[in-house]
């Protein structure tokens, strides 16, 4: 599978939190599917405050694995769920796939391709999707994964 490197500022993301299972994928999968739909149905409430038009979507990790979706903001509320995407190199991929459980091992298979390797690998125990593609139906998904250099 093949990357791009790239360098990201700090980016805030706000939007809807919820803890994924992380043993099995399709399991995954639908409740990150549940949260980009109430995303969906609830978006006018976010985009007043985002700073583009695109939804995002984060995959991290605290004392277990979360997932937020939302928007890009140019700062959150104490009150927001939200998370600082740090600035940095990113490996990015892309993919036309608009299926969340295709897009799960898309990223899965990302995740394999920096394993292998040659010039980069992960840090960081977090990863940023571009999700517009998923709240309207059609476009491309992005996925940034941080890196540095071996």
């Amino acid at each position: 599978m093949t990357f791009n490197v790239i360098k990201l500022p700090e980016q805030i993301i706000v939007g809807l939190e919820t803890a994924v299972p992380t043993i099995d994928l399709a399991g995954m999968s639908q409740v990150k599917a549940e949260v980009i739909a109430k995303l969906k149905a609830e978006q006018a409430a976010l985009t007043s405050a985002a700073v583009d038009d695109e939804f995002y979507g984060i995959n991290f990790t605290t004392n277990e694995q979360n997932y937020l979706a939302g928007v890009k903001v140019a700062a959150a509320t104490p009150t927001d769920a939200s998370y600082t995407v740090a600035a940095g190199l990113y490996a990015q991929f892309t993919t036309t796939v608009i299926e969340r459980s295709a897009i799960d091992q898309f990223i899965a298979g990302a995740y394999a391709s920096l394993n292998e390797s040659a010039e980069y690998q992960l840090v960081g125990g977090h990863n940023l999707e571009v999700i517009t593609s998923l709240i309207n139906g059609h476009g491309t998904f992005q996925l940034y994964i941080p890196v540095v250099a071996k």
